[in-house]
């Protein structure tokens, strides 16, 4: 009876010190909710110093930097999704470009960043263009731009638009174009013409084509005119150092051409023997003056 009064007591205690043990689990699991959704809160309300104060409490603890990363994630969906339906919200790039210093979240944070600036053009292009502060021609480079931006171009509701949106405005960007691109051909600015037309060549706008075409021509102008001067400048390198070798004697270790080069210049006669080594070679310049090569390399000057 003694025994079993005792483990009852032992299995009570156990159950009591699990159950304590499990309720401080629960409790700090419902803390750091508590605290997790505190810091949503503030994201929510573009206020990102103080949602960071929170996280930074539990910056060593993986477990709730995960989910931190993914409360944080939800944010920026949301406040993208009012952006992406027409919001215009300064504080939404504001919010994101503090959200970055958040290396977990950054590449995230970065891309609705990219993808938020892409649609906020898109949705203020007819504002903008009213107002004049974007030509069309500008505009329809932009959205191609971002049509073709990587990280985002699966984003086909935002590919659809943007695509729609410079059908619509193909045939007054093409005017703005041709005249920018000639202004470039005049300004002799072929390559930035070139670049230029390149961003509406796709287009198939003779116009451009053929713009595009008398560009690369007078590039290829220049290319010729630029190698043509390369080539008389190496002559004249090339003239000036004969000229100066022919100032100069010779030394041990030059080749046979440097001592033609040389005020030495050709022998009279050349006395040539040949062995299992190689070749040995005796130049006779006259009035004792002899040079001797093996294989090729000066070796010995008698005069």
């Amino acid at each position: 009876m003694e025994s079993e009064r005792k483990n009852r007591y032992i299995i009570g205690g156990m159950i009591i010190v699990v159950t304590i043990i499990c309720a401080y689990f629960v409790i700090m699991y419902f803390i750091e909710e508590h605290n997790l959704n505190e810091a949503y809160n503030y994201l929510s309300n573009y206020d990102c110093d103080s949602a960071y104060a929170i996280l930074e409490r539990y910056k060593d603890n993986e477990r709730f930097n995960k989910r931190a990363n993914q409360k944080i994630c939800k944010c920026i969906d949301e406040k993208f999704l009012d952006i992406k339906n027409g919001k215009v919200d300064d504080r939404f790039d504001d919010l994101l470009i503090k959200i970055r210093k958040r290396d977990s979240v950054y590449a995230y944070a970065q891309n609705k960043l990219d993808m938020a600036e892409a649609y906020e053009t898109l949705n203020t292009a007819d504002i903008k263009l009213n107002e004049g502060k974007i030509s069309y021609e500008l505009l329809y480079s932009t959205l191609e731009k971002y049509i073709t931006h990587e990280p985002w171009g699966y984003d086909k509701d935002f590919v659809d638009k943007a695509k729609q949106k410079q059908e619509e405005i193909e045939d007054k960007a093409v005017k703005e174009a041709v005249e920018i691109g000639k202004k470039k051909i005049e300004q002799k600015d072929f390559e930035g013409a070139r670049d230029y037309l390149e961003k509406f060549y796709k287009i198939g706008n003779s116009e451009i084509i053929d713009l595009h075409k008398q560009v690369l021509k007078e590039l290829d102008k220049i290319k010729e005119e630029k190698q043509k001067q390369y080539e008389i400048e190496q002559a004249k390198k090339e003239a000036e150092e004969k000229a100066r070798k022919k100032q100069e004697g010779v030394t041990i270790g030059m080749t046979k051409q440097d001592v033609l080069d040389s005020n030495w210049g050709e022998p009279k006669k050349i006395n040539t023997s040949t062995y299992a080594w190689g070749t040995y070679e005796q130049w006779v310049y006259g009035n004792g003056n002899y040079l001797y090569f093996e294989n090729g390399i000066l070796t010995s000057i008698q005069n």
